[in-house]
């Protein structure tokens, strides 16, 4: 199997892109437990709704796509340090 060397331009880019769309996902988690629990402890119906959408936009414009992201990134990072690490 041909190995393809990415340039150190590239290899770094697509580092920065994984560490970014990890890290994003990390963030995540906080970022629905605050609504999750606001709508979970509070008495009001307009809170509950409010905190509801609010993770309903968050899961659907930016979860999901982070979440076929870092896969993404995380293969293309391991194809191409592999060729780097296998020579040291």
């Amino acid at each position: 199997m041909g190995q393809v060397e990415l340039s150190r331009p590239a290899r770094r880019a697509f580092l920065v892109v994984h560490v970014v769309s990890s890290a994003s996902r990390l963030g995540f988690a906080p970022g629905l437990l605050a609504p999750g629990v606001t709508a979970n402890t509070t008495g009001s119906a307009a809170a509950v709704e409010a905190s509801v959408r609010a993770m309903q936009l968050f899961a659907d414009r930016f979860l999901i796509p982070l979440a076929l992201l870092t896969p993404a990134t995380t293969t293309a990072t391991v194809l191409a340090l592999r060729p780097r690490v296998t020579r040291r």
